[in-house]
């Protein structure tokens, strides 16, 4: 997994996320998504990122979002 979290940013991105939050991995995950958000949140596409890793991520998207990775709701 750490392969992902430094080399894959869009490949399977939910299930990475899906995975760090179900072993309760919530520093990874910040760290994952902020990534993403750093590449990403400028485009027009973030609103899907964003809606998938919330879905991805479950209760940990409150979390995400306390840390400013995630839009707020």
């Amino acid at each position: 997994m750490t392969y992902a979290v430094d080399n894959n940013l869009l490949i399977e991105y939910d299930k990475t996320c899906r995975y760090l939050a179900a072993i309760n991995d919530i520093d990874t995950l910040t760290e994952y998504v902020t990534t993403l958000h750093n590449c990403f949140g400028h485009q027009d596409r973030w609103s899907i990122f964003d809606r998938n890793i919330c879905m991805a991520v479950g209760r940990w998207a409150w979390t995400l979002r306390e840390r400013a990775v995630l839009d707020p709701t």
